[in-house]
């Protein structure tokens, strides 16, 4: 079964570029070396100096990987100092018929 993850980090007061540079050398490396992550981007919340990461994997397995991975464990090192405080993360679940995933013949339904 799929996981989906919200991750949210808060940035310091000047830091949120910087963060989002070294998340989009993440995604980068999360792109070439996990096929099975079948989401992975960034939104930004300015205003509250957040990114806010969404994140869907095929099963529990390539998530728990996808956190071992030595570019994930190198991210979180570099960006530490730049973060607010604690990563905030919400295991989430798609509601049946809640919505879609994608246009055209293969969009996945929710």
């Amino acid at each position: 079964m799929a996981v989906h993850l919200l991750a949210t980090l808060t940035a310091k007061p000047g830091k949120f570029d910087e963060l989002a540079s070294h998340f989009r050398t993440l995604a980068t490396q999360v792109h070439a070396h996990e096929p099975d992550t079948l989401i992975y981007y960034a939104l930004e919340n300015k205003a509250s100096n957040e990114l806010i990461v969404i994140e869907k994997y095929k099963n529990a397995q390539v998530q728990a990987n996808h956190g071992k991975t030595a570019y994930f464990q190198a991210f979180f090192a570099t960006v530490g100092p730049l973060l607010a405080g604690k990563p905030v993360l919400k295991k989430c679940a798609s509601v049946v018929g809640g919505g879609f995933e994608g246009r055209g013949e293969t969009a996945a339904k929710l």
